[in-house]
């Protein structure tokens, strides 16, 4: 490329200039924000003029999107607007419906779970009442709580409603309708958090293969779709097949919903973690770091999303080998998540067993063998024997009392890690072949080398 000329350069400067002043009231005085994925000179605005356009503005919108980009605000101003339209609705019984999907969703998306989950509910048993079990409208009002519950780990509950918005919907509308493809993404990724990822596979595939042919390869619902399936085929193992589906997503995003957008988040925590799963932690970095600093920016220190991008970040620092600053970030990252979505939360429990094996990591055994037994204990309950979250912790405290010493407690968990990740990942999964070392391991620290020599020829 040709450098520019003088005049090119002083034309970009004056362009850099003009963009920084509000774009409702034109000024340039400071400080500005960047409150949505607008670009140009229309990127930036003073928050009082913002506000004073969102309460004003007769645009029924206003309140909680941008009308130019339609990237949501997200913010306490959106929850105070919306809260009083559907307070007056109430009052003056008028059609509430909208409304409350509306603010439930704005919740939902702000990490106020609890908050969101009475009016999802509202709003869908309304809409059974009004519309039918099989209007758009309730089949759209099923998949919400669905997801919502399914963030709150309370899989139980989630998985009929992911089931009924899919079957209705496949009825209604057909196997190739966007919604119906939502609903297939919807339920493969439900599978793949429950750790069924043979069920997954073929879903997540379906809906994106559709996707792509309905929506084109560049709308959010595709992307979304892309990050979905690639997740999947990273739990399985296959990175070389997951990594150009991660890099697409993000590209994607960064060019049409800009960089400070949560689901643009997600896909530089996806690309991260890939790459820290290839061992290019360098990479990994500048995007860990990059997530993590704008998820404090944009959706505050307390956010579910924020909490994974600590997480993710603290992990790196533990691969790095830079033990404290793991531990700083996993302890941030479990007092967050303990407040924020319980002791049981399947986010809090990674929270929980990853502290635990930092300390483990710097020598701390006794502080580290209650957080993973802890973590452990839950896994089994919430997520059942078989989960690989679960399989993960039951390794985790066996190699724990291998280190103590305690071979006889140890061997009976490294067999159940063993036979668990052969069941449900297969004999050549790295995970598989990681136990299969462990327990040969062991059965050689116990003397019995004969066992364990038919445990690593087994390889």
């Amino acid at each position: 490329m040709a450098p520019r000329t003088r005049a090119q350069r002083k034309r970009a400067r004056e362009e850099e200039v003009e963009e920084e002043r509000c774009r409702l009231c034109l000024e340039e005085d400071h400080p500005l924000v960047q409150p949505c994925a607008c670009r140009g000179s229309a990127k930036l605005a003073h928050k009082r003029c913002l506000d004073h356009w969102r309460r004003t503005s007769p645009k029924e919108d206003a309140a909680y999107r941008c009308g130019q980009c339609m990237d949501h605000y997200r913010d306490a101003l959106s929850l105070e607007l919306l809260s009083a339209r559907l307070q007056t609705e109430r009052t003056d019984g008028e059609e509430i419906i909208f409304t409350l999907d509306k603010l439930a969703a704005e919740l939902h998306a702000q990490g106020k779970w609890n908050e969101a989950e009475p009016l999802y509910r509202e709003a869908l048993e309304v809409s059974r009442e009004t519309l039918g079990n099989r209007h758009l409208s309730t089949l759209a009002c099923i998949g919400n709580l669905g997801l919502l519950l399914q963030a709150k780990g309370d899989l139980a509950a989630a998985e009929p409603l992911h089931r009924e918005s899919l079957e209705v919907r496949r009825e209604t509308l057909g196997n190739r309708h966007p919604d119906t493809l939502a609903a297939i993404s919807n339920l493969g990724t439900f599978l793949q958090v429950r750790g069924d990822l043979a069920a997954a596979e073929p879903l997540c595939r379906e809906a994106l293969v559709g996707l792509r042919e309905t929506l084109g390869n560049r709308h959010p619902h595709t992307l979304i779709s892309i990050d979905n399936f690639a997740m999947v085929l990273q739990d399985k193992g296959d990175l070389a097949a997951a990594e150009p589906l991660f890099h697409e997503a993000l590209e994607v995003k960064r060019e049409t919903i800009g960089s400070r957008h949560p689901s643009t988040l997600i896909s530089i925590n996806n690309v991260g973690m890939l790459l820290k799963a290839k061992g290019d932690l360098d990479a990994a970095g500048q995007l860990l770091h990059e997530a993590l600093e704008v998820s404090r920016k944009t959706l505050g220190n307390r956010h579910p999303d924020t909490l994974i991008s600590i997480n993710n970040l603290a992990s790196l620092s533990n691969e790095k080998g830079d033990l404290a600053a793991a531990e700083l970030l996993f302890h941030e990252a479990l007092e967050l998540s303990r407040e924020t979505l319980g002791n049981r939360h399947k986010d809090t429990l990674i929270s929980i067993n990853n502290l635990g094996m930092v300390l483990d990591d710097q020598g701390n055994v006794d502080a580290a063998e209650p957080l993973l037994r802890e973590a452990l204990e839950a896994r089994r309950e919430t997520l059942g024997s078989r989960h690989p979250s679960t399989l993960n912790s039951i390794s985790n405290v066996g190699m724990l009392l291998q280190e103590k010493g305690d071979l006889v407690a140890a061997e009976p968990l490294l067999r159940e890690t063993l036979q668990g990740r052969r069941e449900t990942l297969g004999n050549r999964h790295k995970d598989t072949l990681i136990s299969i070392e462990n327990l040969g391991r062991l059965l050689q620290d116990k003397g019995d080398l004969v066992a364990a020599g038919l445990v690593l020829l087994a390889n």
